[in-house]
């Protein structure tokens, strides 16, 4: 079946998907420029401000209180608590029922385990489903139940090891495809270096996640260490860009300092 139409599905919890969904996007593009493509985060779409405050609420649990996220993602894992609640999100519904009506997709992909509770809810409404479904898992080896407890005809996980997990777990395994992670095709032709050459420096890439209240403290360590060659990316956080490359002037370095 020749594909025409892909409808990636993301979330913002986590700039780990979008990336994902992103770099899936330009690739296909990029091989298959007849191909429609199109990315959308349906819970954003759906509930606009409100999203954006559980998404924030979600990121500080992850980052200042461990403890309690480690307690709910216990929860996930070990219970169905997303089958149980998921028809209450009647607007993401909705939206993911207008996009499937208006793209008509051949295959859709999701790189947030939610998305495809969403997706099962409408499957009870006898939706005939006219596409192929696609789960890009973007944890590593620890892997939430809630990536395989809806439904999906494959699952792209992104080693041998994360795939090992998998079968372990009553997924047939030609269902499981090791493929790796999406990124971007610049990746490839970045020269693969083992070590520096004698004299010259360790060059370090520090990304700054959610938990930009360490990145001080990180940059901090990393200047001690000499010599290195450090590049920062803050993403679209300018301020936090320019504290940075303030703070390594003052303790005599320089690094570089990229967003996106």
């Amino acid at each position: 079946m020749a594909v025409k139409s892909v409808l990636i599905l993301t979330a913002s919890f986590g700039e780990g998907h979008n990336a994902a969904a992103r770099s899936l996007r330009d690739g296909i593009v990029a091989g298959y420029p007849d191909c429609k493509v199109a990315v959308h985060d349906i819970f954003k779409e759906a509930y606009g401000p409100g999203n954006e405050l559980v998404r924030r609420m979600y990121l500080a649990s992850i980052n200042r209180t461990p403890a309690l996220w480690a307690l709910c993602f216990q929860v996930l894992d070990k219970t169905p608590i997303v089958n149980w609640h998921i028809g209450i999100y009647r607007a993401a519904i909705r939206r993911l029922e207008e996009l499937l009506s208006s793209l008509r997709p051949d295959v859709v992909v999701t790189t947030y385990p939610g998305c495809f509770h969403v997706l099962d809810c409408i499957g009870r409404k006898r939706l005939k489903r006219a596409f192929r479904t696609i789960t890009i898992v973007t944890d590593s080896i620890t892997v939430c139940s809630v990536w395989h407890s809806a439904q999906s005809d494959f699952y792209i996980v992104p080693n041998e090891a994360t795939a090992e997990i998998m079968r372990g777990r009553d997924i047939p395994p030609d269902r499981i495809l090791p493929l790796g992670f999406p990124v971007p095709a610049e990746f490839e032709t970045f020269p693969i270096k083992s070590r520096p050459a004698e004299g010259q420096p360790w060059k370090v890439l520090y990304m700054v996640n959610s938990g930009e209240h360490l990145a001080s403290k990180i940059l901090g360590a990393l200047l001690k260490v000499r010599p290195l060659e450090i590049t920062v990316t803050t993403g679209r956080n300018e301020a936090l860009g320019h504290a940075l490359a303030a703070q390594a002037r003052s303790a005599g370095s320089e690094i570089q300092v990229l967003g996106w």
